[in-house]
């Protein structure tokens, strides 16, 4: 199984275009916030289950956080900024752990990054449309396959 994450498109669909048109096999996308019109052009267009968190940036009445478990591995979503993610991925995951997932996954800074710790792989996708530090535009790719998760940054 896979899943396509990604996360801070802020109002750029066609950046969302990309990411699809770069990942058609994707059984499922995670979506991590700032950006719901495009979360819903996705959900639209891929036929595909959409698991969306609220980032800062949106409006309305969706998750901040939520555990979905595909193939076997529980999945802990967030946008992140609520954990001070920008500072570190402590607090996130000890978060993951207390609701025992084995993946993190987390927006808000623009950055792609994967780390492990605590036994949590946690990932950052970080922006198709607005990177930052130097990062090129990116998603993320997690593999499910026998109840293990491996993830891996596509640039775009």
């Amino acid at each position: 199984m896979i899943l396509g994450i990604l996360s801070d498109t802020h109002g750029d669909t066609d950046a969302v275009k990309r990411v699809y048109a770069a990942l058609p096999n994707a059984d499922a996308w995670a979506f991590l916030g700032d950006g719901q019109r495009e979360a819903n052009w996705l959900r639209e267009h891929s036929g595909k289950p959409v698991y969306t968190v609220k980032g800062n940036c949106d409006a309305g009445d969706i998750a901040e956080e939520q555990v979905i478990t595909l193939g076997g591995v529980r999945i802990f979503m967030t946008h992140g900024h609520a954990y001070a993610i920008a500072l570190n991925s402590y607090r996130l995951m000890l978060r993951a752990q207390e609701l025992d997932c084995a993946v993190a996954l987390y927006g808000h800074t623009h950055v792609s990054e994967i780390e492990y710790a605590g036994g949590v792989q946690i990932v950052c996708p970080g922006s198709p449309s607005v990177p930052r530090r130097g990062r090129r535009k990116s998603f993320a790719k997690l593999e499910i396959e026998n109840g293990s998760a491996m993830a891996s940054i596509v640039a775009l």
